[in-house]
């Protein structure tokens, strides 16, 4: 069917809107592709990824689950700044069934409990305070989320997840200042939008 002449002009800019409009969201986040680790992570606008030299500052960061520490091979920070980032390491070990993950989880929850009040984690006069954990069996992640010290000496929001696949686990650690309910919001909504390259079918 053709437009008259005089319709097609206001056709086209309305098409042209339309997908501007809905190319916008795919336009707002873009996919980083870890092939070492087997994850996507899309990240929204100010998201950027952390090079090598700014990784090696968190080099003596920690998150409460010494049993479970490794180096960071991977990172992310907002707005170019370390106040809200997102690190990145592979755990050592593979659980894949229902069974096993429960238990695991039960294990590391009770370690942040008891570690809660002593001389141990992020400095030894500011200890990890665990504050709430829940687990999301449809993707496979347990999140834990902390109180702590940063390495500057301030007080932060940690927010750690384990993520279960069938070649092992991930482990996804946010920072952010505390009190910071954006970051965590935003550090929440990045790791949201991870697809993995084994997912852990249940």
């Amino acid at each position: 069917m053709a437009f008259p002449h005089r319709y097609r002009l206001p056709v086209l800019v309305a098409a042209l809107l339309f997908c501007v409009l809905f190319a916008a969201p795919a336009l707002a986040s873009l996919p980083y592709y870890n092939r070492d680790l087997g994850y996507t992570i899309w990240l929204g606008d100010g998201w950027s990824v952390a090079e090598n030299a700014r990784l090696e500052r968190f080099a003596l960061v920690e998150d409460g689950l010494d049993a479970l520490a490794a180096g960071w091979e991977a990172g992310y920070v907002l707005n170019g700044s370390d106040s809200v980032c997102l690190l990145v390491s592979k755990l050592s070990g593979r659980v894949v069934s229902r069974n096993a993950i429960s238990e695991f989880n039960r294990h590391v929850v009770r370690q942040l409990q008891r570690d809660t009040g002593r001389s141990r984690g992020w400095r030894a006069e500011s200890p990890v305070h665990l504050r709430r954990a829940n687990y999301d069996s449809d993707k496979a992640v347990l999140r834990l989320e902390m109180d702590a010290t940063g390495q500057n000496g301030r007080p932060v929001s940690a927010v750690v997840y384990i993520v279960y696949t069938r070649g092992g686990m991930l482990k996804f650690l946010g920072l952010t200042e505390k009190g910071d309910a954006a970051g965590l919001r935003a550090i929440d909504k990045a790791v949201s939008t991870l697809y993995l390259d084994q997912g852990l079918s249940q």
